[in-house]
């Protein structure tokens, strides 16, 4: 699940509600596996949190995620390495997994992704991983896409194939794509 998604209280889970999504969770044969967890870096607009900042709320979502029974949390890129270095030693001692979600324009090999590998090399922690996303690994653009924009959003042939060619040409970045 999605903290912020599914639950009114996170990233301050309750004892009370976590015990709820306990008994939950017991009754219908499911477990607590993945628990998504943010990295918003601009709660405020035109005011980035500060990476000490960045950290305390990062503990405050594993936190919840370990009462809740979570061994792995997903989080975001917008962390920071340093921010997830910083909160290995917590993640350690509740045993959850924290792991970066890499999904497009990202990639394993990325210079984001990459310097997240650097620093996993640096703490050499089993609490440490990566998440990816199928997007991640998208070689072109799924006809079911260009059918939408072409039959559906009525967008031109002549937009629909420019996009088609910068998708596949390698000058531009992923996210300038």
């Amino acid at each position: 699940i999605v903290g912020f998604q599914s639950l009114r209280s996170f990233p301050d889970v309750s004892d009370a509600e976590a015990d709820h999504f306990k008994e939950i969770l017991s009754g219908t044969n499911l477990f607590a596996n993945c628990l998504g967890i943010n990295a918003d870096r601009y709660m405020k607009p035109d005011q980035p949190v500060s990476d000490d900042e960045m950290v305390a709320y990062h503990e405050r979502q594993i936190r919840s995620a370990a009462k809740m029974g979570f061994k792995c949390v997903r989080y975001q890129y917008t962390a920071t390495p340093d921010v997830i270095r910083r909160v290995v030693p917590l993640a350690e001692k509740l045993e959850v997994k924290l792991g970066l979600e890499i999904h497009a324009p990202h990639s394993s090999n990325h210079p984001d992704v990459i310097s997240y590998r650097e620093m996993y090399d640096e703490v050499d922690s089993e609490m440490l991983g990566f998440i990816p996303d199928f997007g991640a690994t998208a070689r072109d653009v799924p006809q079911i896409h260009i059918d939408y924009f072409r039959n559906v959003v009525g967008a031109p042939e002549h937009a629909i194939q420019k996009a088609l060619e910068i998708w596949h040409d390698d000058q531009f970045e992923p996210f300038q794509r």
